[in-house]
């Protein structure tokens, strides 16, 4: 037979289109694939970077810290001029605005001056410490400290009383002022319109203010630094702290979270589908090169992952600030401090909320400075209930009357340093206008739920100035 020539052999029949569904379907399950991949590459580098981060902190970054403070021998004090809660919110992270908090952390920073043989000048560097979250319990009276054994102090007025100040990003600050007043459970009698007049609201606590301005006057910091360097000047509390590197026995427990870590790791970067088509040698390569930047993961690894999965992103920079959250503390120049330049939000006695109660009364700073803070609160008490006896009848019913419409409107932050002098009035002359002015304000103080009371200072003797009033005889 006559073999076929080779222009004549026969062609393969070409494959059938496949029609819309079938490539719809296909793109899905490929996509979906491809997808899950991703997400349980970032699974593994999460991990890998949870562990070689822990690992590096409290092994080789420990030995070079003691290795680089050792230097640090010159010493000199300083103090605080100016200090802020820096707020980092990303209003893009928040899933329920009724919860915002739980995605905003905050740290206490300060700017500290000090001057030396060195200059003919004052020095300021600025300091920022434990980053934690700002949740719905957070007080501003209760900072006290930029990291454990660094003492933080809030600016005074003239009374003596704090001026705490918070600082936030523009646009988290634009997202809380525009953004309807949601958490409103316990508060809904508040005059707020947004939630940044709520949180103005939450944390205007006037009598917390006065206690902790008179509680201690401010003190000198004592800073450390290396004579070569000394504009790099850093608390010597953290200095100390930094000095002592790990002790033999914990390098077994570092050893411990290295291994799982680089096993991690490993697993994540070869999973994905970025690096699928590279030759081993260029895998390999580019593994040890991350691995380098180590010391910087903290900071730059949430910001990568959330290009591969946002959601293991947050998660895993929530860990990070956890890990951290007390041994954080980063020192920079003043204009380079965290939300240094940010939108400042301030409280003041004088001219807030409570301007028209606990803000009319001419108070001074106690002298000496009280010891405690129930020393604190009965000085304050003390003072206002002389001056309030000192007022006319008409003076008292339009105190009384604001106190109880503040006390109505879930305000209630400044009642308290009223209680003694309103069952002065009602004892003094139990049936004249002040003192049923001075009552309807004890029975509407006596039916409110009073919140957070576990974190407000000087809470033995809020209760037993409670109790008194509630002792009071009936009209």
């Amino acid at each position: 037979m006559k073999q076929a020539s080779p222009s004549r052999e026969a062609k393969p029949a070409a494959e059938a289109p496949l029609s819309w569904p079938r490539r719809a379907t296909l793109f899905v399950v490929e996509s979906l694939f491809a997808k899950g991949e991703t997400w349980i590459a970032a699974f593994w580098i999460c991990a890998a970077g949870l562990f070689l981060s822990l690992a590096w902190t409290n092994g080789p970054q420990q030995v070079i810290d003691a290795r680089h403070y050792a230097s640090f021998t010159g010493r000199v004090s300083g103090m605080i001029v100016e200090s802020w809660l820096a707020i980092e919110l990303d209003p893009g992270e928040v899933r329920d605005p009724a919860y915002w908090h739980v995605s905003a952390f905050a740290s206490p920073c300060a700017v500290i001056e000090y001057q030396g043989e060195w200059s003919t000048g004052p020095t300021r560097r600025a300091y920022c410490g434990s980053r934690l979250q700002f949740n719905d319990e957070y007080t501003l009276a209760g900072v006290r400290e930029l990291a454990p054994g660094v003492p933080f102090r809030w600016p005074r007025d003239g009374r003596g009383f704090i001026v705490p100040e918070i600082r936030i990003d523009k646009h988290a600050y634009q997202w809380l002022a525009s953004g309807a007043p949601v958490d409103t459970f316990m508060h809904a009698r508040r005059p707020a319109k947004t939630m940044l007049d709520e949180l103005r609201y939450d944390l205007d606590e006037p009598v917390d203010a006065a206690i902790a301005g008179w509680l201690e006057p401010p003190i000198p910091v004592t800073l450390a630094f290396d004579p070569r360097e000394p504009e790099r000047a850093l608390p010597e509390a953290v200095v100390n702290a930094r000095k002592t590197p790990g002790t033999p026995w914990f390098w077994f427990a570092i050893a411990m979270v290295i291994i799982p870590g680089l096993i991690a790791w490993y697993a994540g970067i070869n999973m994905l589908p970025l690096f699928a088509g590279l030759a081993p040698w260029a895998r390999w390569t580019f593994m040890v090169l991350l691995l380098a930047t180590l010391p910087w993961w903290a900071d730059y690894m949430p910001r990568a992952l959330a290009q591969l999965n946002p959601q293991f992103a947050s998660v895993i920079r929530d860990m990070f600030s956890d890990a951290e959250r007390t041994t954080r503390f980063v020192d920079s120049t003043p204009e380079d401090a965290t939300l240094a330049g940010g939108m400042r939000i301030s409280w003041n006695a004088g001219s807030g909320t409570y301007a028209d109660t606990l803000g009319a009364f001419k108070l001074e700073t106690p002298t000496p400075s009280q010891s405690d803070p129930d020393a604190a609160l009965r000085f304050l008490t003390g003072a206002i209930t002389a001056q309030v006896a000192q007022l006319d009848d008409g003076a008292k019913v339009a105190l009384f009357r604001r106190l109880k419409h503040d006390v109505e409107s879930d305000l209630d932050h400044a009642g308290i340093a009223f209680l003694p002098a309103a069952g002065e009035v009602v004892r003094a002359d139990s049936g004249g206008k002040p003192a049923h002015a001075a009552r309807e304000f004890l029975e509407a103080w006596s039916n409110v739920q009073h919140l957070h009371t576990e974190q407000q200072l000087a809470q033995h003797e809020r209760e037993r100035i409670a109790h008194a009033a509630a002792k009071l005889p009936a009209e």
